[in-house]
């Protein structure tokens, strides 16, 4: 979990840019937090890059047990790291949380809607991909 810096001059340093480079680095899920949360109580937004996105599974489970409503907002070939769109996007939305899946987006664009909508930013894995072969057709080597 990374605690947003109070001031915008907090988050310029190096160290925090270190400290960021490192969360967005590990393979652990990383939840961005804004210094001052704005709502406890609100709907669960995946921010989808796909229709099969992560997010979306992720976000209907918190949403699920937490008893709130699910969000899907696809931004499929959206800047979500620009302010202007982020507010655009979420603007009839009184989200409590936001899920988005890690490699979808640029990783500023987290931190971005944190800090803009003071709300909890949960930056999860994409799930591993597996090779799926081929059925076996049964064919076999004449003698």
């Amino acid at each position: 979990m990374i605690v947003e810096p109070v001031s915008a001059a907090e988050r310029m340093t190096q160290q925090f840019a270190w400290f960021m480079l490192a969360a967005f680095d590990s393979a652990a899920a990383v939840m961005s937090v804004p210094s001052q949360v704005a709502r406890t109580k609100g709907s669960i937004v995946a921010i989808a890059a796909t229709p099969d996105d992560a997010s979306i599974h992720a976000a209907a489970a918190i949403a699920l047990a937490a008893k709130e409503e699910l969000v899907v907002l696809g931004a499929k070939g959206i800047a979500l790291a620009d302010p202007a769109i982020c507010a655009q996007a979420f603007r009839h939305t009184q989200e409590r949380l936001v899920v988005m899946t890690r490699g979808a987006f640029e990783d500023s664009a987290a931190s971005t809607i944190a800090a803009a909508r003071r709300v909890p930013v949960l930056i999860i894995e994409p799930p591993e991909n597996t090779a799926i072969l081929p059925p076996d057709t049964g064919s076999q080597e004449a003698p």
